[in-house]
């Protein structure tokens, strides 16, 4: 009877070390996967042409009716 239950003691152990490491593993690759993602994301931002806003002098013609 002790051994049985020291096998299925060791099996527990094993078990939940294993569902442990796997849940780890998939917490790594979640935060990996979106760090490369936002970073992606800022290094396109930072690529794109943005024009300077060109200001006139030219009068407008402006029309009301009352």
């Amino acid at each position: 009877m002790l051994l049985f239950k020291a096998r299925e003691f060791i099996k527990y152990y094993f078990i939940n070390n294993i569902v442990n490491t796997v849940i780890l593993l998939i917490n790594i690759i979640a935060l990996l996967s979106i760090s490369i993602f936002l970073y992606s994301k800022s290094v396109n931002a930072d690529e794109l042409e943005i024009q300077p806003r060109e200001f006139r002098s030219d009068p407008k013609v402006l029309i009301l009716k009352t």
